[in-house]
């Protein structure tokens, strides 16, 4: 008799083992459960905080370098129609720059008549703003170094540098004014439309 009481405790406690195995299993399983229940879906995360940073220098009427930098996401992709818009603002000072005929990363001529091409710089309320002239053989020089998706959902993170060799003032009576922009440089974000 004194080898069957070690044979049933050997059977009492792998019994015990067994039931202690799945209800591991069963609590395991309901955690991963619950977990898969509570998780938010990655098109409801909300969108960190981006800063947008566009910087140059300007030389003529106006010198100085600039940098601006925005949390507002404006710019725009339109793939399907190849537009292009870069919009960069803050405390009234912007930078615009759009055209059409975007086709990826690489360099791009802004000509007023060929593409639509654009280049806007104002400089605050109680300063100028210059623009691209619609003048044939003016134009600027936009480089899109990358153009990456990002984590989120239609939005690409875009790096590239532009220059222009003559903005011209926007007032009408100052037009002969004008203003060239150099080692400009972008890193932002871009809302990608189809």
């Amino acid at each position: 008799m004194q080898k069957q009481q070690p044979l049933s405790t050997l059977l009492l406690l792998l019994g015990l083992l067994c039931t202690l195995a799945a209800c591991a299993g069963a609590t395991s399983n309901q955690t991963q459960t619950d977990l898969t229940s509570t998780a938010t879906p990655a098109s409801t995360i909300p969108l960190p905080t981006l800063t947008n940073t566009i910087s140059f220098t300007t030389t003529g009427q106006v010198s100085g370098a600039y940098t601006i930098t925005s949390q507002v996401q404006t710019s725009k992709l339109r793939h399907g129609h190849k537009e292009f818009t870069i919009e960069v603002a803050h405390a009234g000072q912007s930078v615009i720059m759009a055209f059409y005929g975007y086709e990826g990363p690489r360099t791009y001529t802004l000509e007023g008549h060929s593409n639509g091409g654009d280049v806007r710089i104002d400089f605050g309320k109680n300063a100028s703003a210059w623009d691209l002239p619609m003048t044939p053989g003016i134009a600027c020089t936009v480089d899109i170094e990358s153009d990456q998706p990002t984590p989120y959902t239609g939005l690409d993170r875009m790096k590239g540098s532009f220059t222009c060799p003559r903005l011209t003032s926007i007032n009408p009576t100052a037009q002969h004014r004008s203003i060239a922009v150099s080692e400009g440089h972008f890193d932002l974000f871009i809302i990608v439309e189809s």
